[in-house]
């Protein structure tokens, strides 16, 4: 709660704030919840001066209420569940991606996160008006890959007025990243024109290219860094109504890079698999696990293949526990 201060209201005084310090009020929830006849003797003051104030303080810091079905509303139109352009994958998350959710993709290099997000990036600004950010840290971002997928899923449409929902930015460290996501977080705040009218996928390939480095280097705060990243990702998806994708790598026995600290972040978590088997013969098969929701049975796994058109469904694809 604010500190007291001359000049906080009208009739506080700095005489006022010197009474108060003395018997320990120094802040504006302390002066509301002491008794008003202490405060009065105490700043030589009436009981009607010290009521006036007090009126003054909660209008000015007191929590307003909101309407239940206001409320209600509000959440209605933040949220919003995003396909992801395969029906088997849409599946393993109970239906698409969430907004006010952080979603990792973990996997080996080449097991085709990148190209996930790229069809997710695609798939939603070919079927909705929503806005896309796409921050590639790694260089793996290909335009003419998306322009591919959307080409590939419907010709008749205008590619560049759809690609005009996508807006890419590329990032190498983490200082850059944090920067670029204040920078968004502060146009969501004050403007609602262009891509930002209607943001719902902010998509980050990979976040661990930008925190590895960082970590275990002296004076670099890097456990900290990850933290304040963290938090900034947390504020965009649940106050903004955003769906945050990223991709991480994987370590020795298949977990997913950046420890424990890391580990509490995402609200979902895939893990993807390439398909290798001598009876398979298309090498861009891939299998999904679910190893982290809140609303889902983990260790579920779906197949889905990789083609022209994106990710692709299988025919009869299998789902286990």
């Amino acid at each position: 709660m604010a500190k007291l201060r001359a000049g906080i209201v009208d009739e506080f005084s700095q005489s006022i704030v010197d009474a108060c310090n003395k018997v320990s009020i120094s802040t504006v929830s302390d002066f509301i919840s002491a008794k008003s006849e202490m405060i009065a003797t105490q700043a030589s003051i009436s009981i009607g001066e010290v009521y006036s104030i007090r009126r003054k303080l909660l209008s000015k810091y007191a929590s307003m209420p909101i309407n239940g079905s206001h409320l209600y509303q509000m959440l209605i139109d933040r949220m919003a569940i995003m396909s992801t352009g395969c029906l088997h994958l849409d599946d393993l998350l109970d239906g698409g991606l969430y907004t006010g959710e952080v979603v990792e993709l973990i996997g080996k290099s080449g097991s085709g996160k990148s190209q996930i997000c790229m069809h997710i990036a695609g798939y939603n600004a070919l079927t909705t008006s929503n806005g896309i950010i796409y921050i590639d840290t790694c260089g793996s971002l290909q335009p003419t890959r998306i322009n591919e997928i959307i080409k590939n899923r419907s010709n008749s449409l205008d590619c560049d007025a759809v690609l005009s929902r996508i807006a890419c930015v590329s990032i190498h460290d983490i200082f850059g990243l944090i920067s670029l996501l204040q920078a968004i977080q502060e146009k969501l705040s004050y403007e609602c024109s262009g891509i930002y009218a209607n943001l719902r996928l902010l998509v980050i390939d990979c976040i661990a290219s930008v925190i590895t480095p960082v970590l275990g280097i002296p004076n670099y705060h890097g456990h900290s860094l990850m933290t304040s990243l963290a938090k900034i990702l947390r504020v965009l998806a649940v106050e903004y109504g955003i769906c945050v994708l990223t991709t991480n790598f994987t370590v020795t026995g298949g977990n997913a890079a950046l420890g424990r600290t890391w580990s509490s972040v995402p609200d979902i978590r895939v893990s993807v698999h390439t398909v290798e088997s001598s009876r398979s013969q298309k090498s861009n098969e891939r299998i999904a696990t679910l190893v982290k929701s809140s609303r889902q049975l983990t260790q579920l796994s779906t197949n889905f293949y990789i083609g022209d058109e994106g990710l692709l469904p299988i025919s009869n694809p299998t789902t286990s526990k």
